[in-house]
């Protein structure tokens, strides 16, 4: 992020289906359109993103459970994703485009309108405290390293505050004495003007998403290859196909995801960073 080196709780509610469920739907269509009166083998509890039924082992029930909530973490980005940017849009005018593009623009223009005040926004971001909260497990703040379907909404909600992301005030006028300078000689006040507040939140969200998503992405082969070296029963083998197939796929669509945070965060605040040199750009 260009930037120089808190939030809502999210309802929740049942995720999407997967790529198993989505397949048996098919199946079932192709049957019902042939006139058959047999019916489709419903999807998995896996594929459905509900409990799966306990299996009497620790160590298996609690992979199928990190299995659960690391597709509920997936599953629910996009909604995040357009949440964090409406909720914005709203907070800056009832009426404006809730698109990446949009919210982009209109903080791009009140922070031109601060900047011909004499004021220009320097966006401070620090991870490390997020990252190893995520790395290492902080159940205080409900990131457990996906291993709590409970705590999947709490980890984002959450983990926004932990990350650092201060927006500061300073006077536009030495913005060429510190770039000669090649560095910082004074700390600047955070910023109090209400609009820029409600962009710091959101690119906190933002940032807390994509860090999640890479998460998942770190956890995918170590969980899928604990599965697949446990003894798990008959009665559940179906739903460890399942939850292999997921872990097999699941790592390209959380990097899609990921980018997508990512980019949102870097121009939500690339626009508020404003100076002589880049202005109007």
């Amino acid at each position: 992020m260009t930037p120089s080196h808190s939030s809502r709780e999210r309802p929740r509610g049942h995720s999407l289906a997967l790529v198993s469920l989505r397949r048996s739907a098919l199946i079932a269509a192709v049957i019902l359109g042939a006139g058959c009166a047999r019916q489709a083998p419903r999807a998995t509890r896996v594929a459905q993103v509900l409990d799966v039924p306990a299996t009497g082992d620790p160590r298996i029930d609690a992979e199928f459970a990190r299995v659960r909530a690391m597709q509920i973490a997936v599953n629910e980005s996009d909604r995040e994703y357009l949440e964090t940017l409406a909720l914005l849009a709203s907070r800056l005018a009832p009426a404006l485009d809730t698109e990446l593009v949009s919210v982009a623009a209109e903080l791009r223009r009140r922070a031109d309108a601060l900047f011909d005040q004499g004021t220009t926004l320097l966006v401070e971001l620090d991870t490390d405290a997020a990252e190893a909260a995520l790395a290492e497990g902080a159940p205080q703040v409900g990131c457990d390293r996906f291993a709590t379907v409970a705590n999947v909404h709490r980890c984002q909600t959450e983990l926004a505050h932990v990350v650092s992301l201060r927006i500061r005030e300073r006077p536009a006028t030495r913005l060429r004495a510190e770039e000669e300078e090649g560095l910082e000689t004074t700390t600047y006040p955070e910023t109090s003007v209400a609009w820029a507040t409600a962009a710091k939140h959101a690119i906190a969200e933002l940032v807390a998403l994509r860090l999640r998503l890479a998460a998942v992405v770190n956890l995918t082969d170590p969980t899928k290859a604990r599965l697949e070296a446990l003894q798990v029963p008959a009665s559940h083998r179906r739903e460890l196909q399942d939850a292999i197939e997921f872990l097999s796929t699941v790592s390209s669509r959380a990097r899609v995801q990921r980018r997508l945070a990512t980019t949102a965060a870097e121009t939500l605040a690339n626009a508020i960073q404003r100076t002589a040199r880049i202005r109007g750009a």
